[in-house]
């Protein structure tokens, strides 16, 4: 809006490729994550010493300035509020695609590649998510089924960077924890299950993550926009929302900050994991949503133009948000929710 060039080059996509679908899949290699964030979190500080400090990081590129995921990983580019899908016209069969805001179309790569259904299944990615425009890029989460998955599957199952960064030989800490071939070293594994949860209407897809937490107040991210306390393990749930929410969108869902589980991570021992099943049977207040803190929104599968958009909201955009950790498990699983739409796998 207010750029003519932009303009003009979005009226060219929507009349040149509005029938030409989303990337598909391509082999990888890539091996499987083998633990959870939880199983991280409970085995690492010691019982009553439970929160996990939160980095700023050391490490950029020369593309943009760096921001911690975890403490383990430096994104290239702090994730804008607002984020669009944009595809390959010059390359209609490519299995790469990016996401970007109105500035720069081309902050972070995502590289489809081929499983098929059914029969055996080792684990490897269908979607990775790259730190900068390239498929080379290191990885900051990839999308995977569960073993025996049908089309019908609506499970997911993301790998995230460690909480925690390995040391190096010499002793130091290494910041770059993912390579670019699709696998995470040391990568721990959350669950995004769907199903009708606590108010038996809602249709929904709940997952659980690490959010940043001021040591002061307990609130998402730091006083100010200042990062630096502590990480606790928190509940989300995608849920369908009303088309008219977002513009020229076919399909939106809302991504909701749920009252249960704001305990500190390293807690999880006590309380139990809940890495297969967010949110249930842990606490009080299971399911009762605190806030709206994502939007995301998609159009037919046929469509070329922006058919992909994510919109950071309240706790979620305000005050340097709820960590760079939050932020990457929302921006791949809204864009898995968006694939499963594509295939007809939701509605």
């Amino acid at each position: 809006m207010g750029k003519p060039a932009e303009a003009e080059a979005e009226a060219a996509l929507d009349h040149s490729s509005s029938s030409i679908p989303p990337p598909p899949y391509a082999p990888s290699d890539a091996a499987p994550a083998s633990s959870s964030s939880a199983d991280q979190a409970g085995s690492s500080p010691a019982p009553g010493s439970a929160d996990v400090p939160a980095s700023s990081g050391s490490s950029s590129s020369s593309s943009g300035s760096s921001s911690s995921i975890g403490t383990s990983l430096s994104l290239h580019h702090p994730i804008p509020r607002s984020l669009s899908a944009y595809m390959q016209m010059k390359r209609l069969l490519s299995r790469t695609f990016h996401v970007g805001d109105g500035v720069n179309h081309r902050l972070y790569a995502l590289s489809s590649h081929f499983i098929s259904a059914g029969g055996a299944y080792n684990g490897k990615p269908c979607l990775v998510l790259h730190d900068g425009p390239s498929d080379k890029d290191a990885v900051l989460a990839t999308i995977g089924e569960e073993p025996g998955w049908t089309l019908a599957s609506t499970a997911t199952v993301v790998t995230l960077p460690p909480l925690s960064p390995a040391p190096t030989s010499a002793g130091a800490v290494s910041v770059t924890a993912a390579t670019p071939q699709g696998m995470i070293p040391g990568g721990v594994t959350e669950i995004m299950r769907s199903g009708i949860f606590d108010d038996e209407v809602t249709f929904g897809f709940r997952f659980s993550v690490e959010v940043e937490h001021d040591d002061d107040d307990g609130g998402g991210g730091g006083k100010g926009g200042i990062r630096g306390g502590s990480l606790r393990r928190e509940d989300f749930e995608w849920q369908k929302a009303d088309r008219d929410e977002m513009a020229d969108a076919k399909a939106v869902y809302k991504l909701v900050r749920l009252g249960s589980r704001t305990k500190r991570v390293g807690q999880d021992a006590e309380a139990g994991s809940g890495r297969d099943a967010p949110g249930v049977g842990v606490g009080v207040g299971v399911g009762v949503g605190v806030g709206v803190v994502a939007m995301a929104g998609f159009k037919g599968s046929l469509s070329w133009n922006k058919p992909f958009r994510l919109e950071f909201l309240g706790d979620g955009a305000t005050g340097g948000g709820l960590g760079d950790r939050w932020s990457v498990m929302a921006l791949i699983t809204a864009v898995r929710l968006w694939l499963l739409h594509v295939q007809g796998r939701i509605r």
